[in-house]
């Protein structure tokens, strides 16, 4: 068996200087590879917070609806939940729907602005606090004249939050329900 101890002890001065040099040099350099491991650890961890802080809103579609309001008017409601998984305080500041229809070989859209009476669960403003989310209906109410005629093909709904950023969420088909409230 290797004795490490005597080997040193019998060595010479310059061999014992070499053999401390490179033992304080494989130590150095593990701990810098540490120190370089630690700050990429540190980096990821920060970017991370970073991407919390940047505001933005998570919005799920759940289900859609439209009927008639007498005497002549149409409803579009949809259930959304709205989440803000970030750090920074947010609301959505506005809400249009988006009606597509074709004319002419052509896609067209009408938009709406939300109602915010007491028939939406959802009020335009709605503030949500960092890490919060809210779930409820946004309610559309337009004339049916301004599509009589025409076949609409999809529904598109924006909403825009204090920081100015718009997310959407689309709808191809909304159920149709007997509305007799007006």
């Amino acid at each position: 068996m290797f004795d490490l101890f005597g080997w040193f002890a019998a060595a010479q001065p310059a061999v014992q200087v070499s053999a401390v040099a490179l033992l304080v040099s494989t130590l150095t350099g593990a701990a810098g590879i540490g120190g370089f491991i630690t700050g990429i650890r540190s980096l990821r961890a920060t970017r991370r917070q970073e991407r919390r802080r940047e505001p933005r809103l998570e919005v799920t579609y759940i289900h859609g609806s439209k009927g008639v309001l007498p005497p002549d008017d149409m409803e579009y409601r949809f259930v959304v939940n709205v989440a803000n998984p970030t750090d920074a305080q947010n609301s959505i500041r506005g809400a249009e729907l988006e009606i597509k229809y074709t004319v002419d070989a052509r896609t067209v859209g009408l938009r709406i602005d939300a109602d915010s009476t007491g028939r939406s669960s959802l009020k335009v403003p709605v503030t949500l606090a960092p890490g919060a989310s809210k779930q409820g209906q946004l309610r559309f109410v337009m004339k049916r004249a301004l599509l009589a005629g025409l076949n609409p093909e999809q529904f598109v709904v924006h909403l825009r939050d204090t920081y100015g950023a718009v997310t959407t969420i689309e709808a191809a088909h909304l159920v149709d329900e007997s509305l007799t409230n007006a």
